[in-house]
């Protein structure tokens, strides 16, 4: 064969490479797209109960600063309630369940909106608290049904809840600040907030700041 044929013969092949190539990358993406958008978990992110009481539970026990449960319909009513968006503009959360376990095995199932896209979302999670913050640590993640690497978890988490006004995100962690404020009277403020969350099977063990000092001091306030 001469030279030239040999080019020719190169240059045919390394055409069919790349033509095998795109053709991969193509049914690849085609996959990942058809798997990201597949819902299999409305039943999972979905309430099938409400549970109003978190506020007054927390509140009456807060007052003396004792230990206290959160059941998973609490906790859920009140993230629904708090977090999810409210219209079809934004991005963020539609709906969100989430499971509470023993040992770091809790879950959670949601429903998110991107750009007028929505997406099914699940993951594992262990939930720590640092002064009135709750930081939830997101690991194997999935989008529908594909699993998804934790450096698009990062950059998706960061986009979703870009500008939020209650979730922060740092890298596959999403931080709440769980503390509320309560005016008695002008310059009389109690300040509510998380100190302790443990997860167990089906609830949480919770404990806030002590607040009958505070409500002593605002009540002196008040009527000095």
């Amino acid at each position: 064969m001469s030279k030239v044929g040999k080019r020719k013969h190169t240059g045919t092949l390394t055409g069919i490479i790349l033509l095998i190539l795109l053709i991969l990358s193509a049914i690849f993406l085609l996959y990942c797209t058809t798997m990201v958008f597949r819902d299999q978990y409305p039943d999972k992110y979905t309430l099938d109960k409400t549970d109003h009481t978190l506020t007054f539970d927390t509140v009456k026990a807060a007052v003396s600063g004792s230990e206290f449960q959160l059941s998973n319909e609490q906790i859920n009513t009140f993230l629904n309630e708090k977090i999810t968006v409210r219209s079809d503009s934004e991005n963020g959360i539609e709906k969100i369940r989430i499971y509470l376990h023993n040992d770091d095995n809790s879950e959670v199932y949601a429903k998110l909106r991107y750009r007028n896209y929505s997406f099914a979302f699940y993951a594992q999670i262990s939930i720590t608290t640092a002064g009135s913050n709750m930081k939830i640590n997101l690991s194997n993640a999935r989008l529908g049904e594909l699993a998804v690497p934790d450096f698009v978890v990062s950059y998706a988490l960061g986009k979703i809840f870009e500008n939020h006004p209650i979730i922060k995100t740092d890298d596959t962690a999403i931080t709440l600040d769980l503390s509320i404020d309560y005016t008695i009277s002008e310059n009389n403020i109690i300040h509510l907030s998380l100190r302790h969350f443990e997860s167990c099977e089906g609830y949480a063990k919770c404990r806030t700041n002590n607040l009958t000092l505070q409500a002593l001091k605002a009540l002196v306030k008040k009527f000095a």
